[in-house]
This record gives structure tokens, sequence and C-alpha cells, in this order.
């Protein structure tokens, strides 16, 4: 069951404390630091309530392509903190609009916990097996 953490224009993030998920939806143009701080800020606070290892379901399809490069980098350190904090697999629903979908495919292609999918029934799936392994293994049964 998932527990909504924090929403405002930009995002939203829920944890599924159960399945061991994080949950992100990004949305509109993310051109300010200060919605970067605060989403940084708001990703620790839901990772706290998972597990030191979790996976990740977002949702980029309502995200907007960034019109200043520098915050890019911002979208890179908030992936490289989810690995710190302990994202072990992630599932990516891409952006519709062309130059976003092409900012995040630049992106993506540096990181190796990352699959994209085109539906979210799909990725779902994806993330699901990785704990239907988990809860089937002979040593957890045991």
């Amino acid at each position: 069951m998932k527990t909504l953490i924090s929403q405002c224009n930009y995002y939203q993030l829920s944890v599924d404390e159960q399945k061991q998920r994080l949950y992100l939806s990004l949305n509109g143009y993310w051109n300010a630091q200060e919605v970067f701080d605060d989403f940084l800020k708001d990703i620790k606070r839901a990772t706290s309530f998972l597990s030191e290892k979790f996976s990740c379901f977002s949702d980029y399809t309502s995200l907007k392509a960034l019109t200043q490069q520098e915050y890019l980098a911002n979208h890179s350190e908030v992936y490289n903190t989810l690995i710190k904090l302990g994202l072990d697999k992630s599932a990516q629903i891409m952006p519709l609009d062309y130059i976003a979908y092409q900012q995040l495919q630049e992106l993506i292609a540096s990181m190796n916990k990352l699959a994209i999918f085109g539906e979210e029934a799909i990725a779902e799936k994806y993330l699901d097996s990785f704990v239907d392994q988990f809860f089937n293994q002979d040593n957890f049964l045991n």
C-alpha cells in the first residue's frame, strides 16, 4: 500500500513499505534550484521509510524539458543520492516531451540501475519480479 510522502506542483513522492519501493512522479518545468533542493530533501525523508535496498518507480510522462543545462546535473545528483541511500533497481516511464525524453535518456545512459518502459503496468511487473525473487529464496524461507 502506498503512503504519500510529499506532493507539490512539480512532484509527488510515495513509498510502499511492503514492496520496499519509492514512487516518483515529476511534472512540468524544473528550472528553479529551490525545486531541486526541496525534492532532494523530500527524497531523503521518503527513503527513511525504506530498507537499505529498495526499488524506485519513476513516472516522467508529464516532465518538460529543462531550459537550462545546469539543472540536468541536479537530476544526476538526485540519482547519485538515491544510489547512496540504497537504490537497487529502478524503472522509468519516459516523458512525452521529446526534448525532456532526450535529456533524461542522456542521464540514464550514464546510470546502470535504470530500466526504461513505455507502460506503467510493465514497469511495475519488472520491479515486482525482484520482490518475488527475494521472497522465494530458500534462505528466506528457512
